[in-house]
C-alpha cells in the first residue's frame, strides 16, 4: 500500500531540521517532558498547508510524479484541525478518488485533533491515523473509520520503563501477573506493542524499524494470541497502578480493557524496542 500525507510544506532551512532532530531525539528520550516544547519550536522551521483545493492537487500531483505512480492507496490530511476543512476542500478529494488518483483519504492528526474532527466533520475521516500507546486513555471507538494508530513506543517506552525503575514493588507485580519480566526492555517493548495492536485489532498499528530481524520479531508477535493477551493486560495493568503517567483522553473518552489473570511464558525470542 502506498499512503503520503498532505499538510505540511517542506521545511525552509533543511540543514537546521536536521540539526534539531539529531539533537532532539536523545534529549527526548531522556526528558519526555520536552517532547511538547520541542515540537512548539520546530514549527518555526515548517510551515502548514492551507488546506484549500489547489495546493491539494498541487502536492497530490507533486507525490505521484516522486512516488512514480499514477495512485495514492490512502491521502491523510496531516495535522490539520476542524477549521482547516469544508466543502471546497472534500469536493477536490472526493473528485480525486473519482479520478482513480487516490482510493481513500483521512486525516493524520494527533489523537485530541482527530477525535474533534470525527465529532465535528466525519466525512473527512474515512481514514484516522494518530499516536497510541498504553499511556493513552484514548478509546479507539470510530465507527466507520479505518483507525492507524502509530507511536506505541517512541517517548513512551523509556517513560513507563523509568516509571517502573523507580517502582520496583510495582514492576515484580506485574511481572508475577503478567508471567513476564517487565523490568526487560525487549520485553516491555513487545508487550507495550502488543498492546497498541490489541487495542485497534480491526485497523492497522504501525511501527518503525531498519533491523530486519525486529521487523521480522515484531510482525510475528501482532499475531501470537498470548502476547497480545498478555499486551492488554499490560495496558490495564497501567490504567490501574499508574493512572498518573496517563494523557488525558480527548472529550472524555476512556478505555479500560480487562486484565488477564493468568499467563506463560513466551516461547520465542522478544525483539529490541525500534
Amino acid at each position: 500500500a502506498i499512503a503520503t500525507k498532505y499538510g505540511l510544506r517542506p521545511p525552509r532551512r533543511r540543514h537546521l531540521v536536521g540539526l534539531a532532530r539529531r539533537i532532539a531525539v536523545p534529549l527526548v528520550q531522556r526528558l519526555p517532558s520536552v517532547k511538547a516544547r520541542l515540537s512548539r519550536a520546530a514549527g518555526g522551521l515548517v510551515g502548514r498547508a492551507r488546506f484549500s483545493p489547489e495546493e491539494l492537487r498541487a502536492s497530490l500531483d507533486a507525490s505521484l510524479a516522486t512516488l512514480r505512480t499514477d495512485y495514492l492507496d490512502v491521502l491523510l490530511l496531516h495535522e490539520a484541525v476542524v477549521a482547516d476543512l469544508g466543502d471546497a476542500l472534500f469536493e477536490t478529494l472526493e473528485r480525486c478518488v473519482e479520478q482513480g488518483k487516490i482510493r481513500r483519504f483521512g486525516i493524520g492528526s494527533e489523537a485530541a485533533a482527530a477525535a474533534e474532527i470525527y465529532r465535528a466533520e466525519r466525512r473527512f475521516c474515512p481514514v484516522l491515523q494518530f499516536e497510541w500507546s498504553v499511556l493513552s486513555r484514548e478509546a479507539l471507538d470510530y465507527p466507520g473509520s479505518l483507525v492507524i494508530t502509530h507511536r506505541s513506543l517512541s517517548e513512551n517506552f523509556p517513560q513507563l520503563r523509568a516509571w517502573l525503575g523507580a517502582n520496583p514493588a510495582v514492576a515484580r507485580a506485574w511481572s508475577r501477573e503478567l508471567g513476564c519480566d517487565v523490568g526487560s526492555a525487549a520485553i516491555l517493548s513487545r508487550l507495550m506493542l502488543a498492546a497498541a495492536r490489541q487495542a485497534n485489532s480491526g485497523g492497522i498499528t504501525l511501527f518503525s524499524s531498519r533491523n530486519p530481524e525486529n521487523i521480522k520479531a515484531n510482525a510475528w508477535l501482532m499475531q501470537d494470541q498470548l502476547v497480545l493477551r498478555q499486551g492488554a493486560a499490560l495496558a490495564a495493568l497501567v490504567a490501574r497502578d499508574a493512572a498518573a503517567l496517563l494523557k488525558p483522553p480527548p472529550f472524555g473518552r476512556s478505555s479500560a480493557a480487562p486484565v488477564e489473570q493468568e499467563f506463560r511464558h513466551a516461547d520465542r525470542p522478544a525483539p529490541s524496542p525500534g
